[in-house]
């Protein structure tokens, strides 16, 4: 089982740096490792801006304001359930916004790089069917995303 994370970077808003690929890929991966993905994957990110991630938001979502990160898994839980370690599967592409990354940062207290791993692993959830429109998903997908990031030492 392999996981290949493509990284590209759309935005000149903040650095994009080596360090930050790698964090990403590495988040990523162990995200799929942890969560017990034993099929082979490939997940595709995308960094941009505010703006940028406000068009794909309303084009895709018909909501006309920036977020954070957008999701777009390519299969439904149902499906995910069904893959076992012989499966290579694209299981969609993230798009964060690298600068409401870092306002957030400052916003919560924390660095830029956790900030970012805490989107990378919120987004692999929602790829492969977690979601957070009730209390109950919110607080399962709340806890996988405090289990996946205390694994792998990044923290508040």
């Amino acid at each position: 089982m392999s996981h290949k994370v493509i990284v590209s970077n759309e935005q000149s808003k903040e650095p994009y740096l080596r360090e930050t690929r790698n964090l990403l890929c590495y988040v990523i991966r162990e995200a799929l490792y942890i969560l017990g993905a034993e099929y082979s994957s490939e997940i595709s990110v995308t960094l941009t801006d505010d703006e940028n991630i406000r068009v794909i938001n309303l084009k895709h979502r018909n909501i006309d304001k920036a977020t954070d990160i957008l999701s777009f898994p390519q299969y439904t839980p149902e499906e995910i359930d069904t893959f076992d370690k012989n499966d290579e599967v694209v299981l969609g592409d993230i798009v964060i916004s690298a600068e409401r990354a870092r306002a957030q940062s400052l916003e919560y207290g924390h660095s830029y790089t956790r900030e970012l791993a805490f989107l990378a692993v919120h987004s692999v959830l929602h790829l492969i069917g977690y979601d957070h429109m009730s209390d109950e998903e919110e607080r399962a997908m709340c806890e996988m995303q405090k289990l996946v990031l205390d694994s792998i030492g990044i923290t508040r």
